[in-house]
């Protein structure tokens, strides 16, 4: 899954990724290193004590992301608008 969420994202302008994982084993952490725009942070906290990764996305958009465009999505979620193809999440932004 996470090739081709990879690959839409990137199709629709997005520049950078940031995930966080805790502790899978199924080849997703060494996946995700070799990607070089996603920094992977790790968390030894299991996801339902993380308020449901509500902890850990106000911990990364606290120190990472403050003044900056972000979209915070699952892995299994894909964004699309009209005209996706064809127009950037860039676009977006600047005709707003």
């Amino acid at each position: 899954m996470l090739p081709h969420f990879l690959d839409h994202y990137r199709r629709i302008g997005v520049a950078s990724f940031i995930f966080v994982g805790n502790c899978s084993d199924d080849g997703t952490r060494e996946y995700l290193h070799e990607q070089p725009d996603v920094i992977l942070y790790s968390s030894d906290t299991e996801y339902k004590y993380s308020h449901y990764g509500v902890a850990w996305q106000q911990t990364v958009l606290g120190n990472l992301c403050l003044n900056k465009w972000v979209l915070l999505v699952d892995a299994d979620e894909l964004l699309v608008y009209e005209n996706f193809e064809q127009e950037t999440l860039e676009s977006l932004v600047l005709d707003a």
